[in-house]
């Protein structure tokens, strides 16, 4: 590290594994300067189970912020090409542009870190943003989420905040919405815990514990036509009622909680054998018709009829390391849903 000293700014030039470039910093942040970061490369630590006391600053006393990193990560997640323009306010800082690219993928949103005296750490950050991804496995990869499935192409809408500025414990108290759709790949047999993607992990999970019972219907390298699914989180915990896997074979259906901060599961599957697939029933339970509280939540998640026949239905519950896998009835699997408020009506029987 070299640091010289300017009119305005102080200078410093880093040189190492994880950074390489210049740093502008003005002496006085109420200037009309900014704080320029100018980066070959840049690698900072990241880990989301930190449980350091989380920084009080007020976004207020900080400068306009620039950033161009040609390459960028936090932790393991490698975000490639970042650009960042920060513009100071009354409140605090507002993204003027935020945008990250590398070779699969795409991210451009925009994000806010303003004071807020009803926060008890006075402030709020707030991220808005769009990634869409032309190689759904190497993208979870560079970003260090779930592995064990692949598809063509993939979007993901989310809106979240959460109190206080920027952390690493931000998880246990985010708040927002997250849309995702996943198309035209496969579920790939991993372990359990491979990575993280709110409750995405369900799908490979499933097939890998139950393969003894779906051996006909399951095998190495599912294919799908399209995943999809909304999450709403509050306190870091992301609640479904509408995520959906539609392949050849089978559909599958998935609702109720996961704790993001814990990694933990509250969910329900209901799994469908498609026209001319066999689904085996092995340990699993077969009763009578759904009652209308399963068929209102099968509406939600399929946004079609399913299958009059070959309906069985599996709790996940435990850690996203190991999740238990388990045989319920329909009412069991309505009961998941009530977890994750998908019946406004909790009369529906």
């Amino acid at each position: 590290m070299r640091v010289d000293r300017s009119a305005r700014d102080w200078l410093v030039q880093l040189e190492g594994d994880d950074a390489r470039g210049s740093i502008f910093v003005p002496y006085d942040f109420d200037s009309d300067r900014a704080l320029t970061i100018d980066m070959e490369r840049l690698r900072l630590p990241g880990n989301e189970d930190d449980t350091g006391d989380p920084s009080s600053i007020d976004p207020r006393t900080l400068p306009a912020i620039s950033l161009v990193a040609e390459d960028f990560a936090l932790g393991d997640r490698n975000l490639g090409r970042v650009e960042a323009a920060l513009v100071r306010t009354a409140d605090g800082l507002v993204s003027e542009k935020l945008e990250a690219t590398d070779a699969t993928f795409r991210i451009v949103g925009e994000g806010s870190w303003l004071a807020d005296e009803a926060e008890e750490l006075g402030s709020r950050t707030s991220v808005s943003a769009t990634l869409s991804s032309s190689d759904v496995g190497t993208t979870l990869r560079q970003l260090d989420f779930a592995r064990g499935i692949t598809g063509e192409s993939m979007d993901v809408v989310f809106e979240l905040g959460w109190g206080g500025g920027p952390r690493a414990d931000f998880l246990a108290m985010l708040d927002g919405n997250v849309r995702i759709r996943i198309d035209d790949g496969q579920l790939e047999e991993v372990e359990p815990g491979a990575g993280r993607m709110l409750g995405l992990i369900s799908f490979v999970a499933l097939p890998r514990r139950l393969s003894l019972d779906f051996r006909d219907v399951f095998n190495k390298g599912f294919g799908y036509d399209k995943i999809a699914g909304t999450f709403n989180i509050e306190d870091g915990v992301a609640a479904t009622c509408d995520l959906s896997l539609e392949g050849p074979a089978a559909d599958i259906g998935i609702v109720g909680r996961v704790d993001l901060a814990k990694q933990q599961y509250e969910q329900a599957a209901v799994v469908s054998a498609n026209v001319g697939n066999t689904l085996p029933l092995v340990g699993a339970v077969v009763g009578g018709p759904p009652g209308a509280a399963a068929m209102l939540i099968f509406s939600q998640i399929f946004r079609k009829p399913l299958q009059e026949v070959g309906q069985v239905f599996y709790g996940i519950s435990g850690s996203w390391e190991e999740p238990a896998i388990e045989s319920v009835s329909a009412d069991g699997f309505v009961g998941y849903g009530r977890l994750a408020g998908c019946l406004a009506d909790d009369s529906q029987e």
